[in-house]
């Protein structure tokens, strides 16, 4: 009975303990389950649909100046506009009747959808099988049933008889990179086909796929490549455009002797002092019959033959450090390098290979670089005459390495980030320095931007050509789409801070692909503000958009639209509204339908008899078209 307080005590001590450690436990609990709510919560908006969650509140930014305010008043205008055609249609389908509006209150996007009539009079009974077969396949094929090129029907019979080619002989540098791609598309592009593409010095070396291609090949390669040491003449061919860049392509024209000639002074030279080997050159030059002449001739022809384009597509497993440490010291005038996949190539002998052509570099791509830190975009920084820098999904840099790009050179004027984690404030500094020169943008999916950017870009970019903010989800509001493409600036608001108010430049290509908040009245200003210059527009995913996002192309942008992307969009695009834009856009090319869009057997005789006079030939990519291609056969 003694021990029964000293019992108690203890035992009221260990439920205490208990109890404290049950709740410590709950509180764990709860603290983890708010950080997966917040999470959730934090992470939705990127996966939201348009039709599944409408713009919270909370998203309205402080009160921006310029567009931004003239955009924010026409949202609040054009709401009573919306709601009136959402009555007169809903009141259409219900057969009630509906008070007309005069022709004058309407905008001229909506006076013009009213006369789209669909079917088209006297046309009803028009499809496909009106039409010959050869229509449907020009209509349905990815080359738009056009000539080929004799350079690329010789290519594919090379690529289908490949096992039977001894040597390529002087191919052009365009049919060696037309080759390459396709020995790649039909998995051939082995070590063996390597050999044979680059059996001599070239001045551009285009390898579609290096997946397979061992280190010491690789190696090997760039070597043959790369070497100045045979006298070949380099014929220009200036009508071949690297990547739309550069005017680098040729083919060559040897002679055995000279190639001799030139290994023979070179062997000599390496081997004596340099009074020797000044001499031996000379004899060497003697010998090859000419004199100072002949000597004039090997150097222009050594000049010529340096490596200029190095363009190598998965790359990463024989693109090492030994690699770029040997292509380091053959190299000297490279001004386009293009390593897509690298992974066994640091930031230090990145370094090396860049600073070896730090003088005549002029663009770099190294898309997919997983070891790319801060001392490689620091080394780029540094480089004197950038014109176009491309650092894709490089998922090692982190947003602090990028304040570095601020300092690039003043001759950049095409930058992509797509895939990084870089943050509005960063962004904002590299484009307060390097905006106004910039004629390109690639942003697409960069998840941590905001519609500050939108208003960085609006501030501080006003010569694009080129913009791509796609697969950015719900990051960027309506409002912040309005701002960057309206050209109006409301009453009070003609000072403002921002330097671009009547626009970001001539867009001719856009990237609006999976935009959630892509809508017909952004649609609408895009159209006005690239009028006669937009011809690419991408809007794949945009859940928004109705036929009066075609309307407005088909007023602002049809004499120059030549692609256009309508894949997985909204199910609100009227046949009328495509059919009418695609026969007033003369130019246009490319339609691509990989869903969403319904294209049937009347709307595809009713399109080929309304396009039967217009000379471009247009072809349409997607399932759909498959689909009713299918329908006709």
């Amino acid at each position: 009975m003694m021990n029964n307080p000293a019992k108690r005590r203890r035992s009221s001590v260990e439920n205490a303990q208990d109890e404290t450690e049950v709740e410590e436990e709950a509180r764990v609990i709860i603290s983890r389950r708010d950080a997966q709510a917040e999470v959730a919560q934090r992470r939705a908006a990127h996966f939201a649909r348009a039709d599944a969650a409408e713009e919270s509140s909370s998203s309205a930014r402080e009160s921006w100046p310029g567009p931004f305010a003239t955009a924010r008043d026409m949202l609040s205008k054009r709401e009573e506009v919306r709601r009136a055609r959402e009555e007169k249609l809903e009141a259409q389908k219900n057969g009630t009747a509906v008070e007309e509006k005069d022709e004058d209150d309407l905008d001229e996007v909506d006076r013009r959808l009213s006369k789209i009539v669909w079917p088209l009079p006297n046309l009803e009974n028009i499809d496909a099988s009106t039409f010959s077969n050869e229509a449907i396949i020009n209509l349905l094929s990815s080359d738009g049933g056009g000539v080929r090129e004799l350079s690329s029907l010789c290519v594919d019979l090379i690529v289908e008889h490949f096992d039977a080619v001894e040597d390529l002989g002087d191919l052009p540098a365009k049919c060696r990179a037309m080759l390459s791609e396709r020995l790649a598309l039909f998995r051939k592009f082995s070590v063996e086909a390597v050999n044979m593409l680059v059996n001599r010095p070239l001045p551009e070396l285009i390898l579609h796929d290096c997946s397979n291609i061992a280190e010491e090949a690789l190696m090997s390669a760039l070597e043959i490549a790369s070497s100045s040491k045979e006298p070949t003449l380099f014929n220009i061919d200036s009508s071949f455009d690297v990547r739309g860049d550069f005017n680098l392509s040729g083919s060559f024209v040897g002679s055995s002797s000279s190639s001799s000639s030139s290994s023979s002074s070179s062997s000599s030279s390496s081997s004596s002092s340099s009074s020797s080997s000044s001499s031996s050159s000379s004899s060497s030059s003697s010998g090859g019959g000419g004199g100072s002449s002949s000597c004039a001739i090997d150097e222009r022809t050594s000049r010529e033959m340096l490596l200029k384009v190095l363009d190598l597509k998965h790359c990463g497993f024989g693109f090492t450090n030994r690699t770029a440490a040997s292509l380091t010291k053959s190299s000297g005038g490279l001004e386009h390098l293009s390593l897509a996949g690298l992974y066994r190539l640091d930031d230090s002998c990145l370094k090396l290979l860049l600073e070896s052509n730090r003088a005549t570099l002029r663009a770099v791509e190294l898309s997919g670089n997983s070891r790319l830190g801060a001392r490689g975009v620091q080394c780029l920084s540094s480089l004197p005459t950038l014109e176009r820098l491309v650092l894709d999904d490089c998922v090692g840099l982190q947003d602090a390495d990028l304040l570095s790009l601020t300092s690039t050179s003043r001759h950049l004027r095409h930058l992509s980030l797509s895939g990084l984690p870089i943050s509005d404030a960063t962004l904002d500094r590299i484009l307060s320095s390097k905006g106004v020169q910039l004629s390109s943008l690639v942003l697409s999916r960069c998840a941590e931007l905001s519609d500050t950017t939108l208003v960085s870009i609006r501030s501080h970019c006003g010569a694009l050509v080129h913009l791509d903010i796609g697969d950015t989800h719900s990051n960027f509001s309506q409002l912040g789409l309005l701002g960057l493409f309206v050209e109006d600036v409301g009453e009070g608001n003609a000072s403002t801070d921002l330097k671009n108010s009547r626009g970001i430049g001539p867009l001719e290509t856009v990237g609006l692909q999976g935009v959630v908040h892509c809508s017909d009245e952004v649609l609408f200003h895009l159209a006005r503000s690239a009028t006669n210059s937009l011809k690419s527009l991408s809007l794949r995913g945009c859940h928004r958009i109705t036929s009066r996002a075609l309307v407005a192309l088909e007023l602002y942008c049809s004499a120059t639209l030549e692609c256009l992307d309508l894949s997985f969009a909204t199910d609100q695009l009227s046949e009328g509204a495509l059919y009418s834009l695609l026969t007033k856009s003369v130019r246009v090319k490319k339609l691509i339908v990989w869903g969403g869009v319904i294209l049937n057997r009347q709307f595809m005789g009713i399109l080929l008899h309304g396009r039967k006079h217009i000379p471009t030939k247009m072809t349409i990519e997607g399932s759909n078209a498959l689909i009713a291609w299918r329908e006709y056969k």
